[in-house]
């Protein structure tokens, strides 16, 4: 399995194992919004770069991006929604850290590029954030 596949799955297993949510790894993590009923939280391996450390070594940077999509509730408040959505983010965004030594793999960054996206806020009524993490380890070859 690729280094950012598996990044990708030890991230899943670290929030499924939290209880904040339930997440999946997809590929490509397109789905019709206007279909969306539940919650859902999404890791996608996003880009990997590779770096010689040494003439025997490589450190490897897993990116991945954590979606949270959600539908608002009809007529429900919509700050409420986004805070509470933001509070999940931010939830995972705490635990992403503590994720990885098992694996020799460390964290380097975590950021939340998109709170929320107000195109889907205002055409599907959907709130959508993104995190993106980034994970290192150091390979010998």
């Amino acid at each position: 399995m690729s280094i950012a596949a598996s990044t990708a799955i030890m991230i899943v297993d670290a929030l499924n194992a939290s209880g904040l949510c339930t997440a999946t790894m997809v590929y490509d993590p397109t789905v019709p919004l206007e279909s969306l009923s539940t919650r859902r939280v999404v890791v996608v391996p996003s880009s990997l770069t590779v770096e010689r450390q040494t003439r025997d070594t490589h450190r490897f940077e897993a990116v991945c991006d954590i979606a949270i999509q959600a539908r608002l509730p009809d007529g429900g408040d919509v700050a409420a929604a986004i805070e509470e959505q933001m509070g999940l983010a931010d939830g995972i965004a705490f635990i992403l850290p503590s994720i990885g030594a098992e694996q020799n793999v460390q964290h380097v960054t975590t950021e939340i590029p998109a709170l929320y996206s107000p195109d889907d806020l205002r055409n599907l009524r959907v709130i959508t954030t993104v995190l993106r993490v980034t994970y290192a380890t150091v390979k010998a070859f």
